[in-house]
């Protein structure tokens, strides 16, 4: 099938998405949440000893409604530990609890881009999204999965929070923002730094400029 042009990555980070710590990965460099940033490079592993199924839970900022799942193995370091058989299940009561099966998918070995629509008639929404890695395609050690994605519209739209305050910038120190709207303004206290950006999902977007230049995050 094909996914449908209004729909939109909902699983991206740059969505709003986030990972929940559930699955221990190998490593910080194949943590979960290199699963939703687009890029099919980067992904997750097991921790070492660990035997499947792995759970990795993925939150939304509003309640949503899938299309259409898509997932990348391409980037793993070898076919063998590629994510073969997953289940997934979606919940709108919390990341812990609430998670109906909506259905299960089989992956080939070590490809981009393997879509799955969503059986029709099967209700699809929620605000969580659970991923059951069941096996993968042979390797004793490990399990891989690049990126997973998610398409599909929001059905909910949550009032944006007010997050005017002081915040720690770790070597920049402490940065002060006032929020109007969506819209973030405000400066830091290294060099006299400005600060701008937005709030989008779960995310806040800042630039900052000093007189040395640029800097955002």
């Amino acid at each position: 099938g094909q996914t449908p042009a209004a729909a939109v990555d909902l699983l991206a980070f740059s969505s709003g998405a986030l990972i929940e710590p559930v699955a221990a990965p190998y490593s910080d460099a194949w943590d979960g949440l290199w699963l939703l940033d687009e890029d099919a490079q980067t992904g997750w592993a097991n921790a070492e000893g660990a035997k499947p199924p792995f759970e990795l839970v993925v939150s939304l900022p509003e309640q949503s409604r899938f299309s259409r799942f898509v997932f990348d193995t391409q980037g793993v370091e070898a076919p063998a530990k590629a994510a073969r058989e997953i289940d997934i299940l979606i919940s709108d009561q919390s990341a812990g609890a609430g998670f109906t099966r909506i259905m299960s998918v089989a992956l080939g070995d070590a490809a981009d881009g393997q879509g799955f629509d969503v059986p029709a008639g099967v209700a699809a929404t929620g605000r969580w999204v659970k991923f059951v890695l069941k096996s993968n395609h042979g390797d004793e050690g490990y399990l891989e999965l690049m990126n997973v994605h998610g398409f599909g519209v929001a059905v909910s739209s949550t009032p944006i929070a007010n997050v005017s305050g002081t915040y720690e910038g770790g070597e920049y120190g402490k940065f002060h923002l006032l929020q109007t709207g969506a819209q973030l303004t405000g400066c830091d206290e290294f060099n006299e730094g400005m600060v701008q950006g937005g709030l989008e999902g779960h995310l806040m977007w800042l630039a900052w400029s000093e007189e040395k230049g640029a800097k955002s995050g």
